[in-house]
């Protein structure tokens, strides 16, 4: 079938690479190159079902979302996208790609601050569409002031910040069921009272989870050994079991 506009070798491309992330097929050329030859393929007056139909795709959305990322990612930023089944993405870390999904979420972002977005996550090999997700929704948030705060608490929440973290699993069910009945909020702030009084060094926060706990330090390290480290949490199972 044809595309007014576009050779057989152009339909063959957005043929290989737009709506095959389900069919396990590598695509072959970056989403921009698609986008302009979507764009091409617009403007040689194509509708989007004809365009749709030569390339056996029940729905246009990706059309959109091309024209979406594009029209709104800085230009700097185009040639670093690629799609996820890329057989580019093992050059991400060396070559600073990003994914279409975290393209989608970047482009979202005001684009006075993308660039530096992009460095932040190309910088702490953070790849997850879901994390600059959380980025934009806390600049958002914040009016896009704190930059450097939000870009904190990413690494925060990432364990990817430096500090000393001990945690260990825990089933709260059988150990003090009346935890569960809390929020978060209520639930850490107990814990950080346990905590405080079991380690002297200064702790920057916790969670204690319905399986799972963290400790995390102010410090890179702490004036403890392995085998107090292991004491220390047999008093913090003990100190749960005896929370009210």
């Amino acid at each position: 079938m044809k595309l007014k506009g576009l050779t057989q070798e152009e339909i063959f491309i957005l043929t290989r690479n737009i709506g095959n992330q389900d069919s396990g097929i590598k695509a072959t050329h970056k989403p921009f190159v698609v986008y302009e030859l979507l764009d091409k393929a617009f403007d040689s007056g194509n509708s989007e079902e004809e365009i749709a139909k030569v390339l056996n795709l029940e729905s246009t959305t990706m059309f959109y979302r091309h024209k979406y990322i594009f029209n709104n990612l800085i230009d700097d930023l185009h040639e670093k996208v690629i799609y996820g089944s890329s057989e580019l993405k093992k050059e991400r870390v060396k070559e600073g790609y990003i994914t279409f999904q975290v393209a989608n979420e970047l482009s979202r972002i005001k684009k006075e601050f993308q660039l530096k977005v992009y460095k932040f996550i190309s910088k702490n090999n953070i790849h997850g569409w879901n994390d600059t997700k959380s980025i934009r929704e806390l600049l958002e948030i914040n009016k896009y002031t704190n930059l450097e705060n939000i870009f904190e608490e990413i690494l925060n929440r990432k364990g990817l910040d430096n500090r000393f973290r001990i945690g260990d699993r825990v089933d709260l069910s059988i150990l003090n069921d009346k935890l569960i009945r809390l929020t978060q909020i209520e639930r850490d702030k107990k814990f950080l009272e346990v905590c405080s009084k079991i380690f002297h060094d200064e702790i920057y926060s916790v969670s204690l989870g319905y399986v799972f706990y963290e400790i995390v330090f102010k410090k890179e390290k702490i004036q403890l050994g392995q085998k107090q480290i292991n004491e220390n949490k047999k008093q913090i199972l003990e100190s749960i079991k005896n929370l009210k």
